[in-house]
């Protein structure tokens, strides 16, 4: 298996990760994790396995997808797993929106957390 890559990407766009893999005899089964938590086929995540490149996409990143993703291969001969980091950077709108937010708090007298990540 070759190692997955680490990833910086800006939000909004989409995230691949693809890694060379042997599937092995039999068959090995292939699953991809965010942090520990398996990761399912839909709107937001995509998997594939073509021959022997196994690829996981996120659509439309937000900061939330920023973790260690991994992936996993195992049949009864063993288990192989690969990790990357992915980073997804928020674009101008997104500060301007969260200073925009921070301004109607302070009017207001409300308070927020603001986590905000700079690179």
């Amino acid at each position: 298996m070759t190692p997955l890559k680490d990833t910086k990407v800006t939000a909004q766009s989409t995230v691949t990760l693809i890694c060379d893999l042997d599937p092995g005899e039999p068959k090995a089964s292939i699953k991809w994790y965010k942090e520990s938590r398996e990761l399912y086929e839909g709107k937001k995540h995509s998997m594939s396995l073509s021959g022997q490149k196994a690829k996981l996409e996120i659509s439309q990143a937000d900061l939330s997808d920023s973790a260690i993703y991994r992936i996993e291969a195992d049949n009864r001969h063993g288990r192989v797993m690969s990790e990357a980091k992915v980073f997804v950077q928020g674009n101008i709108s997104h500060i301007l929106l969260l200073s925009a937010v921070s301004e109607a708090v302070l009017l207001s007298a409300a308070s927020i957390n603001l986590f905000v990540f700079f690179s």
